[in-house]
């Protein structure tokens, strides 16, 4: 096959013999050319060609902007021309009076250097002007790409919202399902890692450039540009969406341009794409579905909402207090799909299943430094959490019955920050111990496992279960008073759900040691899968045994290997019913 190359810089063309085709270049896959600078006349450009068609043709983006009478923010940033400075803009805090306006949100990182933030005695100051000097690059662009987009309101979270103002500060945040969705659009600076960094970037490596191929009569122009590396929405070039509090910005909104090192990038709730138009990234099921919307069925729902914690619990906090606050606006717009009690993280109608949840690595997880949330709350963790995969029906009233459960709101609104909470339950528990286990296998492998001695095995550590813990426990060994040594009959039985520890005959220096201030612990099985033949244990500590009040510490899941097996055990788990607090 002949060839001609074709180069300008680092670019370069070859150009094969297509002896078929009219034009040279038709064999070449066409890519959508980036503005360069994100803060470009073509780079607004293209953002108002995405509202344009947003606005006019996805009907599920319509549905989402009426889904309910959103109220307006308590404060706006107006913005208008600056009859004194041609270089900047005049800005203003308003209380918007007309219901229609229309407005844009920005999305943003705070960083670690102080920036120019509403408190009380600055605040009349704001209402006739806000320094347009002191605003951080970020807010600057933001206010600016506004007004050229027609736009002549913006919200900035630290502009208004007073930050010194417990009161208005828990009102406003109490509002956010009704701010981001009721925006018309949301600017997310997703590159930038503070305030300081800006919106826009400039990259020249990206500007489309056009090289001619002459053929005979035949002339023929090309653009092209340097490749680059596609950013994704779970990348570090995009500290933004790392960010807790960001995570229910953007499920929020219904539009939203995130401003990265390289181009633009769309999401709405019925489109996602870039300018170059090769996003091959990681996009959220719920932003392709339509947004935030959970599947009709009572599970579908509760599934949901497991995998919207599972990944808010992967993002970053500045302030551990926040971890209800900055999801407030997402369980609110939750509860809108079916009118149910929300207590700590936690649905009423599946309160059940929902305490089921577990940490991904409790060596990676803590408690907080202040109390956030009662045990029996994931929110209680500081950590990754999850849910047991559910196949069969996972709750049955025979095995646990929830009395009541209430939480205390620090504030007016039960899905802000708490200051206490309590669930009574009832159901059939079994009393042991936390043991810390220490074997060598045959290849002289160094094993250990936490697990719960029950019953009779709290004295003799015969049968045990393995405990997934809810936070860092320290597991130093010198620290434990030895526990008896274990069983060696019945080897073989039941193996997958007791944990015998003598640990076949190729295992070696076996130690089994009780952790310090878990002697005195309680197992109650909550909940059973019939299909898979599993139970599930909730690892109570007891906190005050007048009151009979416990906490949560962990979970253990027994896998049986059979039905007959299953049931050779209901007796021995079964052995006590008692009604608790868990706080």
């Amino acid at each position: 096959m002949s060839g001609e190359a074709y180069t300008e810089s680092s670019i370069q063309i070859k150009q094969c013999g297509l002896t078929n085709l009219a034009c040279p270049y038709r064999s070449i896959t066409r890519k959508g050319a980036t503005s360069g600078n994100t803060g470009s006349d073509r780079a607004v450009s293209r953002i108002k060609d995405w509202l344009q068609v947003c606005s006019t043709k996805h009907a599920q983006c319509g549905r989402m902007s009426h889904l309910q009478a959103f109220d307006l923010p308590a404060r706006l940033v107006e913005i208008s021309p600056d009859v004194n400075h041609s270089d900047r803009l005049h800005v203003k805090l308003v209380a918007p009076m007309l219901k229609d306006i229309r407005y844009i949100c920005l999305s943003h990182c705070w960083g670690h250097r102080t920036f120019i933030q509403t408190q009380k005695s600055n605040l009349s100051q704001f209402v006739e002007a806000i320094p347009w000097h002191e605003l951080p690059r970020t807010f600057q662009e933001a206010i600016s790409l506004t007004f050229r987009l027609g736009i002549s309101y913006i919200w900035i979270d630290s502009l208004c919202i007073c930050q010194d103002d417990t009161a208005d500060w828990r009102h406003e945040g109490s509002r956010m399902d009704s701010i981001f969705t009721g925006a018309y659009l949301t600017l997310a600076a997703s590159r930038s890692a503070s305030a300081e960094e800006g919106l826009f970037v400039d990259s020249f490596a990206n500007t489309s450039r056009m090289l001619q191929w002459n053929g005979g009569r035949a002339k023929w122009d090309v653009h092209v540009r340097e490749s680059f590396a596609h950013e994704t929405f779970d990348s570090s070039s995009m500290p933004l969406l790392h960010r807790a509090w960001v995570f229910q910005e953007r499920l929020l909104s219904v539009r939203v341009v995130h401003f990265t090192s390289t181009e633009l990038l769309w999401e709405c709730t019925e489109e996602t794409t870039c300018e170059c138009t090769k996003l091959c990234q990681h996009v959220p099921p719920r932003r392709r579905k339509g947004g935030l919307k959970p599947e009709e069925s009572l599970l579908g729902e509760q599934t949901y909402w497991h995998e919207l914690v599972q990944e808010y619990t992967t993002k970053q906090l500045s302030y551990e207090k926040d971890i209800f606050p900055a999801l407030q606006g997402v369980a609110r717009r939750m509860r809108t799909f079916g009118d149910q009690g929300y207590y700590a993280g936690l649905w009423a109608s599946s309160i059940c299943r929902d305490l089921l949840w577990y940490t991904k690595d409790s060596r990676q997880t803590r408690r907080p430094q202040n109390w956030r949330a009662p045990s029996w709350s994931w929110a209680s963790v500081i950590g990754e959490v999850a849910w047991p995969e559910v196949r069969g029906e996972w709750w049955n009233d025979r095995i646990a019955t929830i009395v009541s459960v209430s939480t205390m709101p620090a504030g007016a609104d039960a899905f802000g920050e708490l200051s206490g909470g309590s669930l009574r339950i009832k159901g059939r528990c079994a009393h042991g111990a936390l043991v810390y286990h220490t074997h060598e296998d045959d290849r002289g492998v160094h094993c250990s496992v936490v697990c719960l001695a029950l019953g009779v095995a709290h004295e003799q550590n015969a049968n045990t279960l393995v405990c997934e813990l809810d936070y860092d426990i320290a597991l130093p060994e010198q620290q434990f008073p030895p526990v008896k040594p274990a069983r060696t009959s019945d080897q073989s039985t039941h193996r997958d759900l007791l944990l015998k520890y003598e640990c076949a005959a190729t295992c070696r220096h076996a130690s089994n040691r009780r952790v310090r201030n878990f002697e005195n612990i309680l197992a109650m099985r909550v909940a059973r899968d019939p299909l898979t033949h599993v139970d599930v244990f909730l690892a109570l500590k007891c906190v005050d045994g007048s009151r009979q009040e416990y906490e949560r510490f962990g979970i253990a899941m027994a896998y049986y290997n059979s039905r007959t097996d299953y049931h050779e055990h209901v007796d021995y788990f079964e052995s006590e019913s008692r009604e608790i607090t868990i706080i």
